[in-house]
């Protein structure tokens, strides 16, 4: 039996998010192994693990447009705000004042401590693009950079007109992967700009991606013709990546967001939506703490090398290591979701004022609560 916070989800799309967190995590373990003590496993995950991050990006696009397009009662927007408000905000800033406090207790970085207003302010992506990645501190928080102005831009942009929403998301799919292009191309010809795969006008396309198969499924568009779509897109993106390392750059992001919308309309428009069995659910219970093991993995993958590297002369293998990782920051992440991000998102839904009554339901969709910031479960009948 699935807990109650779970029931009304899709264990799925949870899996998704689970591969995508494992993949991060792996990264950040490989980082700390020479590559000839790594198996070929490993060292994909160290060549591409951060690749995860691309994953989440397709899925919440997916599902904030999903509650945008879907929803039309009054104040539906107050309401959009307020969870992702609380799904996202005090835990984010509990995790950048935990950074902070371990910089000063290990004196780490300690010249970038009063840069704590970047990732705080939710800039940290901007930052890098422009100053460079050695001028920010608790650099994992620029895919936060990159949804928080996703979200704000998408509720913007419905809030003026949601009938632009659908023309607004298709052209915020391809004009990203232009600029992309231009410049990694610009780059490459010798004008050097560097970081700018965490620019998010680079990056939104990923997105909003996600929303133009949200708005596929609002208009009920045949499965078979969304897997061909997406299908083929993968394709076309895999091939192109082949090219020249211009393409290579520009498109392997575009690869990851087809893929991932492939698989988003596969488990979550057709028969698989509501398919579970007992390693679904386990894989499942990982991604629903995503976004709590984004935050805080690395405390601890730092943590646990610092305590084998005095223990033991050489540390254990990379697999053992990005298991322990993963035990103890899914540990800790259950304990704050029922201690802390819980209760708080139960808050913002007080705030809401009313009752979701009203609003119409997208065919195929169940409301699903987001690692990275969807709409979150109502709490148990009592």
């Amino acid at each position: 039996m699935r807990p109650p916070h779970l029931k009304n989800r899709s264990a799925l799309l949870d899996c998704i998010r689970a591969v995508a967190i494992i993949m991060v995590i792996g990264f950040h373990v490989a980082l700390e192994y020479p590559r000839a003590d790594l198996d070929t496993a490993a060292l994909f995950l160290r060549r591409y693990g951060l690749l995860g991050v691309a994953i989440f990006f397709p899925l919440s696009g997916y599902l904030i447009s999903s509650f945008l397009l879907t929803r039309d009662y009054p104040g539906f927007l107050k309401t959009f705000f307020l969870r992702r408000f609380f799904r996202i905000v005090p835990l984010y800033f509990v995790a950048v004042t935990v950074f902070a406090l371990a910089m000063i207790v290990t004196q780490t970085d300690l010249h970038l401590l009063d840069r704590m207003w970047v990732p705080y302010s939710f800039l940290t992506a901007w930052i890098i693009f422009f100053q460079g990645e050695a001028t920010v501190p608790y650099t994992i928080t620029w895919s936060l950079s990159v949804e928080e102005f996703a979200y704000i831009v998408f509720g913007l942009v419905t809030w003026f007109s949601r009938r632009s929403m659908p023309a607004f998301l298709i052209a915020v799919s391809i004009l990203p992967v232009l600029l992309r292009w231009y410049l990694y191309w610009e780059s490459a010809n010798g004008n050097h700009t560097p970081a700018i795969h965490y620019f998010p006008l680079a990056r939104i396309d990923a997105i909003a991606t996600g929303g133009v198969l949200a708005w596929l499924m609002v208009r009920k568009t045949p499965l078979k013709y969304l897997l061909l779509g997406f299908g083929g897109l993968t394709v076309i993106a895999a091939l192109l990546v082949q090219q020249n390392p211009v393409l290579n750059r520009t498109f392997l992001y575009s690869l990851t967001t087809f893929g991932t919308c492939f698989c988003i309309a596969l488990f979550d428009g057709g028969r698989w939506r509501m398919y579970s069995n007992a390693v679904i659910e386990v894989i499942a219970n990982i991604g629903f703490y995503s976004y709590f093991t984004y935050l805080f993995h690395y405390f601890n993958v730092y943590a646990l090398f610092a305590v084998v590297h005095k223990l033991f002369a050489t540390p254990p293998s990379f697999w053992i290591m990005t298991l322990a990782a993963l035990a103890l920051t899914h540990a800790q992440a259950m304990i704050s979701y029922k201690i802390f991000e819980g209760p708080m998102m139960r808050f913002g839904r007080k705030l809401e004022g009313r009752k979701e009554t009203g609003g119409k339901k997208a065919a195929g969709m169940v409301p699903v609560p987001m690692a990275t910031g969807a709409d979150i479960p109502k709490p148990p009948e009592t």
